[in-house]
């Protein structure tokens, strides 16, 4: 393994140099972190090795395989994708989101644990982007203006969400929730008027989708200016067999999953998906538990795989057409996205605590308010800047034992 493969095979991009196990920890390292706001899927292969792998083999899925599996020859449909490569990740994948969604939830609701958790991959990614600036043979102006004009799109696209979302001030509601409890102050409820605050309407139709909340629930629409049932505002809540937007943010998400630097969770968390996404999942992985069959999370979760699908299929095609055709600019491109991203995992924040509208359950959520310098007379401190140092000298450790590696005698 190298930091960036040689340009694989195009009939089974390395699908058979690699055992089930390796492909399906890799997945589970890439699911691991598609699940972490901030952390991209795309840069943990980009970190480990496969990034150019991942990239040729999405790309054997495309017409002629797809016609071929139309036409029933699936022997020979199997012949044209590396679908033991793409499978294996696949597996680690959804095993990580299914079975580290609780952890990393825990983790990331808790101040100095997040801290501690960002700051290894801080420390990842910062060793990973000099070792992919050396990728690059040589820097050109060229080079140099996409590296500049990649890490700034990157940092824009990591800013806070209220840049995004103020064109959409227009659907919020606020509605009646009563029997709300917390030691903490709450961003989003009002205590006096027992008030769950500024709800955007695809989430309110969630809600009402899984049956939070009945349509009867009191809200205010910030666009009508007045009070009155969540049936009279939208009437039309339940849950579409196909929805564009969940499809188009499934489709955005992935894109930000494939690219190194831009986190495919973040993105969705702006768009105001990701609470959506994931408390979806978890309802539909509990219903199966128990014995039925929930619908709407169902849904929302079959839109989503859709657009991934799709966003994935076209997506990665690009990319790996720029690699191939101008290796030098891609690197210097997507190493700008990693720097520009960086902001996304800085592991020290101010904090406050809000309420999850599809999780009133779980009590008071940890969210982030701006990035701090840290004391220096800390002990979390000094561990995180540890584990920073681990991150970084666990990337150098694997570059340096996969060139020693490829120096082997085949």
């Amino acid at each position: 393994m190298t930091l960036l493969l040689l340009k694989p095979s195009h009939k089974l991009p390395l699908a058979a140099a690699r055992g089930w196990l390796c492909l399906i920890c890799l997945g589970l390292c890439m699911g691991t972190a598609d699940i972490i706001p901030g952390i991209s899927g795309g840069t943990i292969a980009f970190i480990m090795g496969f990034y150019e792998d991942f990239l040729y083999s999405l790309k054997t899925l495309n017409r002629s395989a797809f016609k071929t599996l139309l036409k029933g020859h699936f022997r020979k449909f199997f012949n044209l994708i590396a679908w033991k490569f793409l499978l294996g990740l696949l597996i680690g994948i959804i095993l990580a989101m299914l079975c580290l969604a609780h952890l990393v939830s825990y983790l990331l609701n808790h101040e100095t644990y997040r801290s501690l958790l960002y700051a290894t991959f801080f420390g990842l990614i910062i060793a990973a982007t000099l070792l992919c600036m050396g990728q690059v043979k040589r820097w050109t102006l060229s080079s140099i203006f996409l590296f500049a004009s990649s890490a700034s799109l990157a940092f824009f696209l990591t800013q806070s969400s209220s840049m995004l979302s103020s064109s959409t001030a227009d659907n919020l509601y606020d509605i009646k929730i009563d029997n709300i409890v917390s030691d903490k102050p709450l961003r989003n409820y009002n205590f006096s008027t027992h008030t769950l605050k500024a709800v955007p309407a695809s989430m309110l139709s969630a809600m009402l989708a899984k049956e939070a909340i009945p349509p009867t629930t009191l809200a205010y629409s910030y666009k009508l200016a007045t009070w009155g049932p969540l049936e009279f505002f939208l009437p039309n809540s339940k849950s579409k067999s196909l929805d564009p937007w969940i499809i188009f943010c499934g489709a955005l998400a992935v894109c930000a999953m494939i690219l190194p630097g831009i986190s495919g969770s973040y993105l969705l968390s702006i768009l105001g998906m990701y609470t959506i996404a994931v408390g979806a999942l978890a309802d539909f992985s509990s219903s199966l538990k128990n014995g039925h069959f929930d619908h709407p999370s169902f849904l929302i979760l079959a839109n989503l795989l859709l657009g991934i699908f799709l966003g994935a299929l076209f997506f990665s095609r690009f990319i790996s057409w720029i690699l191939d055709k101008h290796h030098d600019l891609a690197i210097a491109s997507l190493t700008g996205f990693m720097i520009g991203a960086i902001k996304a995992v800085w592991p020290f924040w101010s904090y406050q605590y809000a309420l999850l509208p599809l999780h009133l359950e779980k009590g008071a959520q940890l969210e982030t308010l701006e990035p701090i310098l840290p004391s220096w007379t800390s002990y979390e401190t000094w561990l995180a800047l540890g584990l920073t140092v681990c991150g970084a000298l666990l990337v150098f450790g694997l570059h340096i034992a996969a060139k020693s590696l490829q120096k082997r005698p085949a």
